[in-house]
């Protein structure tokens, strides 16, 4: 075998062929098709600016458009499903929005989402014994940003109802 001999191409990974380095991440979120129907709860295992890897059950084909939205730090992100294998899936980030008064007109149904997972995140903390106030105070929710909340709600019957059943909560507190 001759020392000047080309090594052979590497097999790489999913991974390895990436641009940027993904960072390690366990964060909550909510996956959702682009029209907003079929939202499932998902975890963010790794994250860049141009994608991320999620567990979450995703019968999608390759290069179906989703909306992923990371809970935590409010931030949309709309995606095409680039692997999916088992139970975790590969995202491949077209554009990303925070969670603020710019967020485009097609995606105002991930308010209602966001709202919905941390009312699940208050009334599981609730359940465990933490006031309502705490509570809140963990999801980042107060009853201003209930308030901006509803002005979305744009006659929406069920994120009404949301709103209404977390201003509930709040008030136990006498917030």
């Amino acid at each position: 075998m001759s020392g000047n001999a080309p090594a052979p191409a590497p097999d790489l990974q999913p991974h390895e062929r990436r641009r940027l380095e993904r960072k390690p991440a366990f964060l909550r979120a909510v996956i959702v098709e682009a029209n907003g129907q079929n939202a499932r709860n998902c975890l963010i295992h790794d994250i860049n600016a141009g994608g991320a890897q999620v567990s979450a059950s995703i019968s999608f084909p390759k290069g179906t458009e989703v909306c992923l939205l990371d809970v935590g730090n409010q931030i949309a992100h709309v995606a095409k499903l680039a692997w999916s294998k088992a139970d975790r899936s590969g995202l491949s980030f077209v554009e990303s929005h925070r969670m603020a008064t710019g967020l485009p007109i097609h995606l105002s149904f991930l308010w209602k989402l966001l709202l919905e997972a941390k009312l699940r995140d208050i009334e599981r903390n609730i359940g465990n014994g933490i006031s309502a106030g705490s509570a809140f105070m963990n999801a980042s929710l107060s009853g201003v940003e209930l308030d901006l909340m509803a002005q979305r709600a744009a006659g929406d019957a069920g994120f009404e109802e949301t709103l209404h059943r977390a201003r509930q909560l709040l008030n136990i507190d006498g917030q």
